[in-house]
């Protein structure tokens, strides 16, 4: 299992997500080494795609994504119209590569913004401005048996997929305490979204219904109006930020000097396990 969740905080969309793989049956132990978020888009602008459930439904849906349309994808990008188009992608997908059972069995969560529109401002049902924040989208994609995709263009200002939705009250409190951590002061969103994030793995952590399923490095990416940016939180020693972030071509080495321990977290394509069957 897993927890995405992706929340508005009006100057940018920020999005964090577990590392942890475990198993239906326990028939193996839980590993901390895959990375749930995804970006895509352009040069000017982009999104970040994330996922919980089946993880071969979701390896294979990413990969046809990737393989199949991205590479061709030529349109200008806008966040609204991708998010229809991934519609469309999905469920060829989830009809030409997956069970009935697995289409059930996953979710996806999109978070972007537009850092050129501003969300108008209605007086009687006339336009007579526009907010000062840019337009911010957060789209839930959920599977039918039939390999229909329904996508969820949620109105609220947070938004949990996977073993988390039990635990999405006591999340968006905290998320609603930290978004007021330095609102009024750009330079410091960066710190925002940290103190958000390390909240949520509290949360996680001390829950013992979920903290063996969810668990290890957790990723926060914030999406702003300058591009995308992205932070690491130690799993367990959350005041200990002495994390250090190496890119080794598709994977992220974390260590921390402190405890000399190391996390090495892959892509989904590139998972070095052979039996994926009932991981999530």
């Amino acid at each position: 299992m897993t927890v995405v969740i992706g929340f508005n905080w009006l100057t940018e969309v920020v999005m964090l997500a577990d590392s942890r793989i475990s198993w239906e049956d326990h028939q193996h132990p839980p590993q901390d080494i895959l990375q749930k978020l995804y970006r895509f888009g352009d040069s000017n602008n982009s999104v970040v795609l994330g996922f919980c459930g089946d993880l071969l439904a979701a390896r294979k849906v990413i990969f046809f994504l990737v393989a199949s349309k991205l590479r061709k994808y030529k349109r200008p990008f806008v966040v609204s119209q991708f998010g229809d188009e991934l519609v469309r992608w999905i469920e060829q997908a989830a009809r030409s590569e997956l069970t009935p059972k697995q289409r059930t069995n996953i979710k996806f969560m999109l978070c972007g913004i537009e850092p050129s529109r501003h969300p108008p401002i209605l007086k009687d049902g006339k336009i007579i401005g526009h907010t000062s924040f840019v337009e911010a989208h957060i789209y839930i994609y959920t599977i039918s048996k039939n390999g229909k995709v329904d996508c969820d263009k949620r109105p609220k200002w947070c938004a949990v997929i996977g073993t988390g939705n039990e635990l999405e009250c006591a999340i968006t409190n905290k998320l609603e305490e930290a978004r007021k951590f330095g609102s009024n002061e750009p330079q410091l969103h960066w710190a925002r979204a940290i103190v958000g994030g390390e909240a949520i793995a509290q949360v996680i952590a001390e829950s013992e219904r979920v903290s063996v399923t969810v668990g290890g490095p957790f990723q926060v990416v914030r999406i702003t109006t300058k591009g995308l940016e992205t932070h690491y939180i130690w799993p367990w020693d959350i005041e200990n930020r002495n994390v250090e972030v190496q890119d080794d071509n598709s994977k992220i080495v974390l260590s921390n000097p402190s405890i000399k321990e190391k996390y090495i977290l892959y892509p989904i394509w590139e998972l070095p396990l052979h039996d994926l069957r009932g991981a999530g």
